[in-house]
């Protein structure tokens, strides 16, 4: 059919790669901003998202998707004493699981959503997944990978079990640090002297916290520092000033 209609082979893949990474590029440019807005803990610019959405290019059926994960966003700043909307996490866990195996897509979703499932489901989905990746390169993969190490550091301080976090650590201090997941590094630093707290009450691991929180704000991440700083007040008990 090229042939008879003249149309060169690389003409016809160029096109056809150039629509998939304008696609791609799209998706990811509405992740970013989304991602961008929660670390600022700006609902405002969370909501004005799906305006962005259904302003874009991209199908009907990924416009659904990504209003969906702008709607999970949203949800995922409640506060405790706000009431959940169980209609939508379940349609977010369904996304997660829709294929047998994790791959990048369901992976990430499941780690921007972790806070929707219980400890137990979260130890044994965590595990299941360090399982797969933990020996993988890919700079995405290991991005991922280390955010969902993270959320569960945060999450066995919340739940008053530190001893958990030592496997997860460990797991982490196995990636090689590099400028593209120094970010995520810096993070477990954080929530690691956080937990290292909470079973030595060493002063100096509140200390390893405080620089950790001064280097987020200093470097252009106030919102975000700030966050951390409330974090940990609220969540070790008889927190000393420094």
């Amino acid at each position: 059919m090229l042939n008879y209609n003249n149309i060169p082979l690389w003409e016809f893949f160029s096109r056809l790669n150039h629509g998939s990474r304008l696609h791609k590029q799209e998706i990811d440019d509405l992740d970013t901003v989304m991602i961008e807005a929660y670390y600022a803990a700006d609902k405002e610019k969370l909501a004005n998202v799906i305006n962005l959405i259904d302003e874009s290019n991209l199908s009907e059926k990924d416009k659904q998707q990504q209003k969906l994960i702008a709607r999970g966003w949203l949800e995922s700043t409640k506060k405790p004493d706000e009431p959940n909307d169980d209609e939508l996490r379940q349609k977010l866990k369904e996304q997660v699981f829709s294929s047998p195996n994790f791959n990048k897509n369901n992976m990430a979703l499941y780690c921007n959503f972790m806070d929707f499932y219980d400890l137990e489901s979260n130890i044994a989905i965590s595990k299941q997944i360090i399982k797969q990746y933990q020996s993988d390169t890919d700079i995405d993969v290991q991005r991922v990978l280390l955010s969902i190490i993270a959320n569960m550091l945060i999450l066995t301080i919340e739940n008053k079990k530190p001893d958990l976090a030592k496997f997860f650590a460990k797991v982490a201090s196995k990636i090689s640090t590099n400028p593209a997941i120094f970010f995520y590094k810096c993070c477990i630093y954080f929530f690691e002297s956080a937990n290292m707290y909470q079973i030595t009450r060493d002063k100096k691991y509140l200390i390893k916290c405080d620089n950790a929180v001064t280097m987020f704000k200093e470097l252009g991440m106030e919102a975000y520092g700030n966050g951390l700083n409330e974090f940990i007040k609220r969540q070790l008990s008889n927190y000393p000033s420094l």
